[in-house]
């Protein structure tokens, strides 16, 4: 005897399915419940699968945006039934196609009228718009941002007031999370490899000393992070002069970038008998050198540096 017609899901309703052979009493059709069970622990597994990023400070700014949104508009429609409408609507032509496809045209992969009223009806849905919507505006923000130098999450967390004043509200909120997961991450690495040691680096923050006119003269005045306007260096034979033309009309003039630790810096800065200090000093000088040394790395670092070197 064999087994009743099982019902298979679709946007058009419900059909039979092909009857199942009963055998010598070995074999029988799995139940609809079963099926229904395995296939929600499948898009379970699935989306555990899909673990977040381990993000740095070097990560980029454009990545972490796009991780705060991909994460729901890379969803599989079929996965989305499954988990929200226990799989009513998944058919063969559906059931792969991103949401973000979906959502430019629902009637195309869904016909059932009472399956569209509960898609758009769900929190799920509403939050998957909102990420597209997001995602507009960070792509606008990250264009901002770049235009200013920042790229990174450090240059973030570095990026003076004025830049972060010029992109949206929804940004900063996304950024500054992932920011902070980072520092905690790294604070409790460093605990766990050297305790005490690399807080000097991780907990360190930049202020400048910049040059302004007033009435009566010349002044001086402190400033939080670093300057919206740094050094600018021009090459000359095979060294780097400071470039004064590069310098705006009116803009207050850099005299001087101080890296700050409340832990104090370790190593060669303290010498015998002399208490750690907590600032470097960094003048246009300091920078200038950096700049040759750094280009001398990069150079070196490059693939073909072999030739060069032992030429």
């Amino acid at each position: 005897m064999s087994g009743r017609p099982e019902t298979v899901h679709g946007g058009n309703g419900e059909g039979p399915a092909p009857t199942v052979p009963q055998g010598n009493g070995r074999t029988r059709a799995r139940p609809e419940s079963e099926g229904d069970t395995d296939q929600l622990a499948a898009t379970r597994r699935r989306m555990e699968e899909a673990r977040q990023p381990q993000w740095t400070l070097d990560s980029r700014v454009e990545d972490v945006l796009l991780e705060a949104t991909a994460r729901s508009t890379n969803m599989k429609l079929g996965d989305f039934l499954w988990q929200n409408l226990g799989g009513r609507g998944v058919v063969d032509t559906n059931r792969s196609v991103l949401l973000r496809e979906f959502l430019k045209d629902p009637t195309r992969y869904i016909r059932d009228a009472g399956v569209l009223n509960e898609i758009h009806a769900s929190s799920h849905y509403k939050r998957i718009g909102n990420d597209l919507r997001n995602k507009v505006v960070f792509d606008e923000d990250v264009r901002k941002l770049e235009e200013n130098g920042v790229n990174t999450l450090i240059d973030w967390l570095e990026a003076a007031a004025g830049v972060k004043a010029g992109v949206h509200g929804i940004t900063k909120v996304s950024l500054d999370p992932f920011l902070e997961d980072v520092r905690n991450s790294m604070k409790m690495s460093a605990s766990n490899k050297l305790e005490g040691f690399y807080e000097s680096v991780y907990n360190a923050r930049w202020s400048h000393l910049v040059e302004v006119p007033d009435g009566e003269g010349t002044g001086m005045e402190v400033k939080k992070g670093k300057p919206p306007q740094p050094w600018t260096y021009k090459a000359v034979g095979n060294t780097f002069e400071k470039d004064d033309g590069a310098q705006q009309s009116g803009a207050p003039r850099l005299r001087l970038m101080v890296l700050t630790s409340d832990k104090a810096w370790p190593c060669t800065w303290n010498r015998k008998g002399v208490e750690s200090t907590r600032d470097c000093y960094v003048n246009c000088e300091v920078e200038r050198v950096w700049q040759i040394v750094k280009g001398d790395l990069t150079e070196w670092s490059s693939p073909d540096a072999g030739d060069r070197l032992y030429a």
